[in-house]
């Protein structure tokens, strides 16, 4: 009977996602009412296609040598590229993709929260319910908008590992605690670090929880074998996540943040705005709070078989509201480890949708199996439910539509009916998770975020724009562009999509020191803080000799997007017109890659940066290094003459030939990173980080062959450590089937 009842739930929760794909998702698609996600159709798309070119070239999955004057490709923010979920991108086009992606995660999220509450004792009514609260609560359907691969997707995987955690918390065992290793490590790959840490911190909170309140609990198994479920997605996700710390470690978020970049917005107005719209879908963290979910939730409260879970669920729900919303809670949260490494507090209030949802679970299966049969209870019941709506009417300073108000009167009278009425209470309070689930998929089908109806069309709106300067430019040759914001047509992921290098990209996690460049060139001033990194107002470059530097020698603009009016450059040779976009072209910009003749040591980071930005610098003949190198040689400016005669870039593999009269230095203005590998005529060489954030190599007199190799050992090793223990997982289970059979 149980499983019957089990197989019935999960079809229908299948069937509620792929109904709210196509009814919701696709229709808004369409119809193309509102903007689409920023993060899909600025980062996570044109990175689809990236990586697609790349798999059909046979290079570029490590290094992509098209953004950001070159930069990893593997680790970078909202890939995911070893997220199995996204094999859906190798079977279907993108556009056809994210609603693939958005019906199975909301599918797979309501799955393993049915099957969590199942876990506690729930009956099946009361299960349905709290998975449909996760399923279609305001953070889960956010995130679908926001981005269902790799935002959605550790997300879902929270209650997944809550699940095999409540299982290792009963019968702490091998198998359970490596079901839990892989569940955490479902969640490490979509490359959204932060929810995988809520999920951790969690698991902790419930470890502890029930370790303090429950003597029954073997502490020592349990803590074995949390410890090693815990640690396994270090192991099994080796390949992905060591080659990410390093990709952190390098970049602009590699150091602790300051309380205004994790919170630039005032937390008042934050307050004020989730109080507006709490419950409908206007920003992506509003929770799954609505009149009928909180008025059952309150239920729980009443729930004597529970109390322990009941307990801790309410108490994780106000803990982590308070940490979204109290600044000295929050203080005390940044005291603790990675306290200071997330940005945005109020999305804590993402798990607070998955802990209400345990809570409406809870609440629904008192009401469905353990309902009192007396009026005065009855009347109790009535009572709580009341007290549950009025509770959220002091949050909610929206006002609640006819329909929140029917629904809630619906819901009362299904819950008195069956108090009232034991023997038809089965068929009675079936209407609950269709009481509550009408009311959420109500309120989620006004997302955010979602997707345009053609991406395709989109990315090659200006295709030929961009052929015409890919044919034009030499392989030592970068552009940039830029049009209004949201204008995806002119997103600078596009270089990707289009094979053209230039020398910027939206990506979050850009090396701290090519970071402070772009900062430079874009607001005239050091980088003091992330947030002028990451708030980016101004599109227009106005250290123009940094600009030149990058290689910049094509600029292709929309004037819309140059909002502030600041002036071009007089030297800028406009060369072609395609409808509002220009084309100019830089006659000053540096190549990719030149030869000089000297080093100069600069130590002092601020001023090496200023000079590279000052005018009438004679960065042709000398390049700017902030030590000297080992050996001690920095040449001599009037050493002589050399250049680059042939260029190859081949993503990982970079093949420059040099002819020079003197000895001296090949600067490639590529980004200094580990795990790059030089050699000259076949011996192996140095390389120089000059210009602050690029490469040099020392050269003979002559002509040389010189090559750059991507050769990360952090990827090596996490192939390795990955292979070897996915490997002794493998082994052990099939060890165990063999022994019960």
């Amino acid at each position: 009977m149980r499983r019957r009842a089990d197989l019935l739930a999960a079809v229908a929760l299948v069937l509620i996602a792929v109904t709210y794909t196509l009814r919701v998702t696709w229709r808004q698609a369409t119809t193309d009412q509102i903007l689409g996600s920023y993060d899909i159709y600025a980062a996570h798309y044109p990175s689809v296609l990236y990586a697609l070119r790349s798999l059909r070239a046979g290079y570029g999955l490590l290094w992509n040598p098209f953004q950001n004057c070159g930069q990893p490709f593997l680790p970078s923010t909202l890939v995911g590229l070893f997220y199995p979920l996204n094999a859906v991108f190798l079977l279907f086009h993108p556009d056809t993709a994210y609603y693939v992606i958005v019906a199975v995660h909301l599918a797979l999220g309501g799955g393993f929260a049915f099957f969590l509450c199942r876990e506690y004792g729930l009956g099946a009514i009361g299960a349905l319910s709290g998975a449909l609260a996760f399923m279609l609560g305001g953070s889960t359907l956010a995130l679908a908008g926001w981005l269902p691969s790799t935002i959605l997707g550790p997300y879902v995987w929270m209650p997944a590992a809550l699940w095999t955690a409540e299982r290792t918390l009963k019968t702490p065992t091998a198998g359970h605690a490596i079901a839990l290793g892989v569940c955490l490590t479902l969640g490490l790959l979509p490359g959204y670090p932060q929810i995988l840490v809520f999920t951790y911190q969690l698991i902790a909170l419930r470890a502890v929880w029930e370790l303090a309140t429950n003597r029954a609990v073997r502490r020592p198994a349990v803590v074995g074998a949390l410890a090693l479920g815990l640690v396994l997605p270090a192991l099994l996700g080796a390949v992905y996540l060591i080659p990410s710390i390093e990709f952190v470690r390098e970049s602009i978020r590699g150091q602790a943040l300051t309380l205004k970049e994790i919170q630039p917005m005032d937390r008042v107005d934050l307050w004020r705005e989730f109080r507006k719209d709490a419950g409908v879908m206007t920003n992506s963290f509003l929770p799954i709070f609505t009149l009928v979910p909180t008025a059952v939730a309150a239920l729980a409260l009443l729930d004597r078989r529970h109390w322990r879970l009941t307990a801790f669920y309410a108490f994780a729900t106000a803990l982590l509201m308070l940490l979204a919303f109290n600044a000295q809670a929050f203080e005390w949260y940044r005291s603790l480890p990675l306290g200071n490494t997330f940005r945005e507090p109020h999305r804590f209030i993402w798990v607070v949708s998955f802990t209400a949802s345990v809570l409406v679970g809870i609440g629904a299966d008192r009401a469905a199996r353990d309902a009192p049969r007396s009026v005065a209870r009855a009347l109790l019941f009535a009572a709580m439910i009341g007290l549950g709506a009025f509770l959220f009417s002091g949050v909610c300073l929206r006002p609640f539509s006819q329909m929140e108000w029917r629904l809630l009167a619906l819901a009362l009278v299904v819950v008195v009916a069956g108090a009232l009425l034991p023997r038809t209470r089965p068929r009675i309070v079936c209407a609950l998770p269709l009481i509550l689930g009408t009311n959420l998929f109500i309120l989620g089908s006004g997302p955010f975020a979602h997707r345009l109806a053609n991406g395709r069309e989109i990315f090659h709106r200006h295709a030929d724009v961009f052929a015409f300067v890919r044919e034009r430019m030499s392989p030592l040759d970068r552009e940039y562009h830029f049009g209004e914001h949201q204008d995806y047509s002119l997103t600078s992921k596009l270089a990707s999509v289009y094979g053209v290098p230039t020398i910027d990209d939206y990506e979050p996690q850009t090396s701290r020191r090519f970071a402070e460049l772009t900062v430079d060139l874009f607001q005239k001033m050091p980088m003091t803080t992330v947030n002028f990194f990451m708030y980016r107002l101004n599109a227009t470059p106005l250290r123009w000799p940094l600009f030149d530097l990058l290689g910049a020698h094509y600029l292709v603009m929309d004037p819309a997007g140059n909002r502030f009016r600041a002036p071009l450059k007089p030297s800028l040779r406009e060369i072609r017109t395609e409808g509002k976009i220009r084309i100019l072209e830089n006659p000053d910009a540096f190549p990719r890659a030149f030869w000089v003749p000297a080093l100069e040591v600069v130590p002092d980071p601020v001023k090496l940066v200023e000079r590279l930005g000052a005018d009438g610098q004679d960065l042709r003949h000398v390049a700017l290094v902030d030590e000297p190198p080992a050996d001690g040689f920095l040449g001599r400016r009037d050493a002589g003459s050399g250049e680059v005669t042939s260029f190859t870039d081949r993503a990982e593999t970079v093949t420059l030939d040099v002819r020079a009269d003197a000895e001296g230095f090949v600067v490639l203005t590529d980004q200094y990173y580990p795990g790059w590998e030089a050699t000259v005529n076949g011996t192996r060489v140095p390389i120089l980080r000059a210009n602050y954030a690029f490469r040099a190599v020392r050269v003979p007199a002559g002509d040389s062959g010189l090559v750059f190799r991507y050769r990360p050992r952090s990827v090596r090793w996490g192939a390795v450590l990955s292979l070897l223990s996915t490997a002794v997982m493998v082994g052990f289970v099939v060890r165990r089937v063999r022994r019960r059979v």
